[in-house]
C-alpha cells in the first residue's frame, strides 16, 4: 500500500532534497525522488494542490520532473496529475557556477521545462536561488537565447502570485512579464535581488557566453519598473 492511499486527504506535499549543487551521480536520493513522483502520477491524490521542494540540487530537479523523465518512463496518468498543481515552491541550489558552458546549457533547458509544464494551471510561484543569485527563472529564455537555447517563452495562463528570492534583476523585467508571459499578474515580489546593468546574457553557435550591449537588449524598449 502506497503512503498516498492512507493520506487521501494530503492538500500539500513538502520534499527535501539537498545533496550537491552540481551534477552527480544517480544514488538513493534519486531514486526516492523517482518513486514519489511516480506513485503521485500512479495514486493521483485528488487533494494535493501544492508542491515545495526545499531545497532540492539540479540532479534532483531531473529526477522529479514529471515531463521527460530523466530515467523513469513518465505514466500516461502523469499529466492528469501534475495539470492540477496551482501552486509551486522552489528552492533550487544554483549549479550554474560550477558548470562548463555545455552543462550550463543543459540545466537552463531542464529548468525551462520543468517550469514550463506547470503553465497551465499554476497559480503561485515561490522561488528562490540557494546559494549565488540566479536568472530569473520566468525569463530563461529572454536571457539564455540564442542559437543553442531556441525553446519558446512560456506563456502562464493563470499564473497570479509570484515571489522570487535571490535572483538578477534587470530593467523592464516586469513590464515583459506583464506583457506576454504572465497576463493575470498581480503580485510580483522580489527579495534580496541582485541587479544588473548589463544587457542579455546568449550563447553564440560555439556555446561560448557573450553578452548583448543593454541598447541592444531584447528588453530595450519596455521601460524601468519599480516594485
Amino acid at each position: 500500500m502506497s503512503i498516498f492511499d492512507v493520506l487521501c486527504g494530503l492538500s500539500s506535499l513538502a520534499i527535501s532534497a539537498p545533496g550537491k549543487p552540481d551534477w552527480h551521480a544517480f544514488g538513493t536520493g534519486e531514486a526516492l525522488l523517482e518513486s514519489i513522483r511516480v506513485a503521485l502520477e500512479t495514486k493521483l491524490p485528488r487533494g494535493l494542490h501544492t508542491i515545495t521542494l526545499s531545497p532540492i540540487n539540479a540532479t534532483g530537479l531531473l529526477h522529479f520532473r514529471w515531463r521527460g523523465a530523466a530515467f523513469q518512463e513518465t505514466i500516461w496518468t502523469a499529466q492528469s496529475f501534475w495539470s492540477r498543481i496551482a501552486i509551486l515552491h522552489l528552492d533550487l541550489l544554483n549549479p550554474l557556477p560550477y558548470y562548463q558552458n555545455s552543462n550550463k546549457k543543459d540545466f537552463i533547458k531542464t529548468l525551462h521545462d520543468y517550469l514550463g509544464s506547470f503553465n497551465r494551471s499554476l497559480k503561485g510561484l515561490r522561488f528562490s536561488w540557494i546559494g549565488e543569485a540566479g536568472p530569473n527563472p520566468l525569463l530563461l529564455d529572454l536571457r539564455y537565447g540564442g542559437h543553442n537555447f531556441s525553446a519558446p517563452m512560456i506563456v502562464w495562463c493563470a499564473l497570479s502570485d509570484v515571489f522570487l528570492r535571490n535572483v538578477m534583476a534587470h530593467d523592464g523585467d516586469l513590464v515583459a512579464l506583464r506583457q506576454t508571459r504572465v497576463p493575470h499578474l498581480l503580485h510580483y515580489e522580489l527579495e534580496d535581488e541582485e541587479v544588473v546593468e548589463h544587457g542579455v546574457l546568449v550563447w553564440n553557435n560555439e556555446g561560448v557566453e557573450e553578452t548583448i550591449p543593454r541598447g541592444d537588449s531584447l528588453l530595450e524598449g519596455f521601460g524601468s519598473h519599480s516594485l
